[in-house]
């Protein structure tokens, strides 16, 4: 029995006949240019489209190309296509910054301060790159019917229809689509030619990698890994030959990059004389230079300038649907078991050198950096088509997968580009994760320009990022962060009631503006997000408080005026002591504020002390803001914990014990290492007071920590403060403790006229 077919379900799947094939390639496709085009329709200019609409025009216009920056003009030709289409668009030689060519500027005056209809002129460039995108698509279905037959024709045609991150980028007016594009034709038709070499597939070959080159400067990439296929494709021929052939394929693969670049002529630093394509060779030297300045990255709470060599890896986890992952896994199993690594190679060895030089480089920008990847993983899966014909069962298994992806796809559209998998909760929690282009590029200001009308009673703090003007899109919500990157009437460490808008990137900190201006926010959960790339937060009220404490470390972590603009209250008493030996509870059930070192964690004063103490802002590395209730509880808690207190001759006293007319001592501390003494201050003193602190042990010398970290100058009626020390290894008996003028020596009387008491362990009798 067990090899029957039982209700059909063990029965081998044939083959789907290559109309059927067909028509599910073009079904695919219509619904990839349905959701891209909804998409684009949706979306404002990101970071990068403003630029890249006006290299387009551009190169339209003039011969200039000083404005491609770091990037290659085969993609600015394609978005500015259907650019003679809009009557509207700008003439670029009459923009008040053209003689100067200054990028920025020329963005602004292109876009937002003249006549044209950004929103047209933004779909019509981002077309061209749809349909770029679908061709794409019709690569990847020729392939994998090549390799795998219809069954696989069809894996890969579903994966790419409903692909988060490859109907992300197709939506935009960018270069990384037609780079992928580019990657993916010189990669099949190398494939091509080195089945049957011939003039027409060479022809082929340099023409696609000629284009990958002038797609993105990044497609220099694509040079070794063709010469490599070249090498592991045809080990049957002369060791000399694949080298020779594409040493001949560079020729027009050059040629191609030059007539991108308009055939230019131009000169290079260092070389005495004109090159072609100077620019392109400018431009990569620009492109080293920026991965040697870094550029500031987000990954897991953490900001940096040099980027981690595992943040693509991370990405791809994050960011690639499950299912792929899932099947790429099960993909890697059956290769193994088949040894079917030779015949996949030019699926997998490409995919891993892209990887690789991304990682290498740490210029820690997007999963955008390796698009190419994502649809040669695809072609690599279309080779399980076998095991998924095996049984019936299996393809069910397989069409409910799918069915699952394309579901998930159609829930997040047309928020594609904020996509996360479900591994970390997915899109609501990517902010969480990676930042950039994986989430954030100012994609969702008509959602927030939405969402302002709708709360017309409520006051809006906005911070948008991105580059699009908030007026063209009826925002009239000023913005609180000012040109030079500080809060306008905005204390960041205590915000006033409202709700506040938050782009994903403002939040992180790897902005221009100060990156941790926002950390309120990071300890507090939106109550919703637009696009998942703006966060939506509600403060109920602010916190009010009637001081605040500052560390001195050796000098205080931020002026007064600065302190106060922090909280958002002018009207505070500024206390300072020395937290590494002393802490000060101001008098009376008042709360206020703590500034303290970044490295300075109060716990290990007391467990106790940190109750009542409540992480409202950071600014890493320099200092900690906390919140004080102002209860007293905790008080009369570290009292309540504090042992025996004996006099020298045995006889115990209770506290609170008055010292004069000064202090009242009110009990010890004792968190090993830790020893302490708790003082309830009656009155400003002049006199510069020093706090005894000789710890004995089984030794007949004390181990001395005398001193005071809240000079009394400050005192006020009803102040506490706890002196304390770190005594290290030393295993104490007690806590010998007073008060004394350390210019004269003169120590105060307690009312047991003693001029010290003893301090024992909570537990000792």
């Amino acid at each position: 029995m067990s090899g029957q077919s039982v209700n059909g379900f063990r029965t081998p799947v044939k083959q789907p006949s290559r109309k059927v094939s067909l028509a599910v390639t073009v079904a695919g496709s219509l619904i990839f240019f349905a959701l891209a085009l909804q998409t684009a329709i949706a979306k404002t200019p990101t970071a990068d489209e403003g630029m890249h609409l006006l290299r387009a025009q551009v190169l339209r216009q003039t011969d200039e190309l000083s404005l491609q920056g770091q990037h290659t003009p085969l993609s600015h030709w394609l978005i500015g296509t259907f650019f003679f289409t809009e009557p509207t668009v700008a003439d670029v030689e009459a923009l008040p910054s053209w003689p100067i060519l200054a990028p920025e500027h020329l963005v602004q005056e292109f876009l937002w301060k003249s006549e044209t209809n950004v929103s047209r002129l933004l779909l019509i460039g981002r077309l061209p790159i749809i349909f770029a995108g679908m061709f794409l698509g019709a690569m990847l279905a020729h392939w994998a019917r090549l390799k795998s037959g219809p069954f696989g024709q069809i894996i890969v045609t579903v994966l790419f229809a409903f692909s988060p991150n490859l109907l992300a980028s197709t939506s935009l007016a960018t270069t990384d689509l037609v780079a992928a594009a580019t990657f993916i034709a010189a990669l099949l038709t190398s494939w091509h030619f080195w089945r049957r070499p011939n003039l027409g597939r060479w022809i082929f070959v340099a023409l696609a990698i000629g284009l990958a080159i002038s797609a993105k400067l990044t497609g220099l990439i694509i040079l070794p890994i063709t010469l490599l296929l070249g090498y592991v494709d045809r080990q049957d021929q002369p060791w000399w030959r694949p080298g020779l052939m594409w040493c001949s394929m560079l020729l027009g693969a050059g040629l191609v990059v030059w007539a991108a670049y308009g055939f230019e002529l131009g000169t290079v630093d260092s070389l005495p004389l004109p090159v072609p394509a100077a620019t392109f060779v400018n431009n990569f030297v620009e492109v080293q230079q920026h991965i040697e300045r870094g550029h500031f990255a987000y990954l897991f709470g953490q900001r940096s300038n040099e980027g981690w060599w595992i943040y693509f890896g991370v990405t791809y986890l994050l960011k690639t649907p499950v299912v792929t992952l899932v099947l790429l896994i099960l993909t890697l199993v059956y290769l193994t078991l088949h040894r079917k690594w030779r015949q996949t190679v030019y699926f997998w060895l490409p995919a891993l050198i892209l990887f690789a030089g991304a990682s290498y480089s740490r210029l820690n920008i997007g999963y955008r950096h390796i698009l190419p990847i994502v649809p040669l993983v695809w072609l690599l899966i279309s080779e399980t088509t076998p095991f998924w014909r095996q049984q019936r069962v299996h393809t069910l298994l397989l069409s409910f997968v799918l069915v699952i992806y394309a579901i998930i796809s159609l829930r997040q559209s047309p928020h594609f580009l904020a996509y996360f998998n479900e591994l970390i909760g997915g899109s609501p929690k990517g902010y969480l994760y990676l930042g950039d282009s994986n989430i954030d590029w100012g994609q969702d200001l008509k959602l927030l320009a939405d969402f302002s009308e709708d709360i017309p009673g409520d006051k809006l703090y906005v911070s948008y990022f991105g580059p699009s003007d908030p007026a063209y899109y009826s925002l009239e919500e000023p913005q609180f962060i000012g040109d030079n990157g500080q809060p306008v009437s905005f204390a960041p460490g205590n915000p006033a009631p409202g709700l506040y808008a938050i782009s994903v990137n403002h939040l992180q900190g790897t902005t221009e503006i100060e990156p941790n201006l926002f950390d309120w926010f990071r300890r507090k959960e939106p109550v919703d997000n637009l696009g998942y790339s703006i966060l939506i937060f509600e403060v109920s009220s602010d916190q009010t408080g009637n001081w605040i404490g500052q560390c001195l470390d050796p000098v205080a972590p931020i002026d007064e005026a600065s302190a106060e603009n922090l909280v958002g209250n002018e009207e505070v008493r500024h206390i300072y002591f020395n937290c590494r030996s002393n802490w000060v509870i101001p008098s009376g059930d008042n709360s206020g504020w703590y500034i303290l070192p970044y490295d300075f964690d109060p716990a290990v004063i007391s467990n106790s002390l940190i109750e009542n103490l409540e992480l409202v802002y950071a600014d890493k590395p320099d200092f900690k803001l906390y919140y004080w209730d102002g209860s007293a509880d905790i008080v009369d808690k570290l009292i309540s914990q504090s042992g025996p207190i004996i006099t020298a001759s045995g006889k115990s006293v209770v506290a609170p014990a008055e010292v004069e007319d000064v202090v009242d001592f009110l009990g010890g501390l004792v968190n090993e290492p830790i020893w302490g003494s708790i003082w309830l201050t009656k009155k400003q003193a002049e006199t510069p007071f020093s706090v005894l602190m000789h710890l004995y042990g089984d030794g007949d010398a004390p181990s001395v920590a005398d001193g005071l970290g809240y000079q009394g100058i400050q005192w006020q009626n009803g102040d506490i403060f706890i002196q304390y020390h770190d005594f290290g290894v030393i295993q104490g008996e007690y806590l010998e403790t007073g008060l004394y003028d350390y210019t004269t020596g003169k120590r105060l009387m307690f009312t047991e006229a003693v001029d010290s008491v003893r301090v024992y362990r909570p537990d000792d009798e």
